[in-house]
């Protein structure tokens, strides 16, 4: 399981590494609910696969026509899993990155380091939500209350709280702990020279 969990975010890793910082490795990926992205691929199946099936069994001399529509079928199948993959926050040990892709040539990032991160909240609506884990998460920033990342329609928004708050723990522990280390190390320092 461990294998599988470290290969993926390798994977992750050389797919992001243009948005990652030095020595920063990715914890938690939040993505899009499935979901959300099953209705533009059943769209997509039907339109673009099951009518050019159709063609080809009852219209053999418009095959041409069915190639076509499985050609542009294709491009949008690309398309949206481009759009799905690269609409996402990645969770690291310095901060969260948010990626959006309007389009293959047009994608916008956004930084938020841990220790800026004055509150975080999730909100899962209605029944439907309920039933299939889907809702929205809000990140505000310190210092500013219009500051705001908000990713709509995701997966599990509870678990995707839970694992931002506890890689900003660790980070504010970590940093807490170089600060102690070298404000011993300045009194030790400042202490033999006395």
């Amino acid at each position: 399981m461990k294998n599988k969990k470290r290969k993926k975010y390798s994977l992750a890793r050389y797919l992001f590494k243009n948005y990652l910082e030095k020595e920063e490795r990715i914890k938690y990926i939040v993505r899009p609910h499935p979901f959300t992205y099953h209705m533009k691929f059943s769209s997509i199946k039907l339109l673009f696969f099951f009518v050019p099936l159709l063609i080809f069994i009852f219209i053999p001399q418009y095959k041409t026509i069915g190639f076509i529509l499985v050609a542009i079928g294709l491009i949008k199948t690309f398309l949206v899993y481009f759009d799905w993959n690269y609409n996402v926050w990645l969770v690291t040990n310095k901060g969260v990155i948010s990626i959006r892709a309007k389009s293959i040539w047009h994608r916008h990032q956004a930084r938020v380091e841990h220790d800026m991160i004055a509150g975080i909240s999730y909100e899962i609506k209605g029944f439907v939500g309920a039933m299939i884990n889907l809702g929205h998460i809000t990140l505000e920033k310190a210092g500013s209350s219009v500051d705001i990342m908000k990713f709509e329609k995701i997966y599990n928004p509870r678990k995707a709280e839970h694992n931002i708050v506890k890689c900003q723990k660790a980070y504010i522990q970590k940093k807490s702990k170089i600060k102690r280390e070298g404000l011993l190390e300045t009194m030790s320092q400042k202490l033999n020279y006395a």
